[in-house]
């Protein structure tokens, strides 16, 4: 059941992609999109996301499972960013 859940969601993924591409060409690959789902689970709605950070930032610090170190990553780069100006 599992494995035929994971193929159906495959199959509607791919469809999604390819639709999304179609209709808007750029910015909708699957990486893209399976960032977009991550960023969207990490930082819920009710949470404010600092416009200081780029989109490629909050790629790369995505993978970072707990929301503290994620945060503090965040501070890290926001710093730096402040200080490189």
């Amino acid at each position: 059941m599992k494995k035929e859940l994971g193929v159906i969601w495959e199959k509607t993924f791919k469809r999604i992609v390819k639709k999304l591409t179609k209709e808007y060409e750029k910015g909708f690959s699957r990486s893209n999109l399976q960032n977009m789902r991550q960023f969207y689970l990490k930082y819920p709605i009710c949470q404010t996301v600092s416009g200081k950070l780029s989109w490629s930032h909050y790629c790369e610090i995505l993978s970072i499972s707990d929301d503290k170190e994620r945060a503090f990553y965040e501070r890290i780069i926001i710093y730096a960013l402040m200080k490189s100006k």
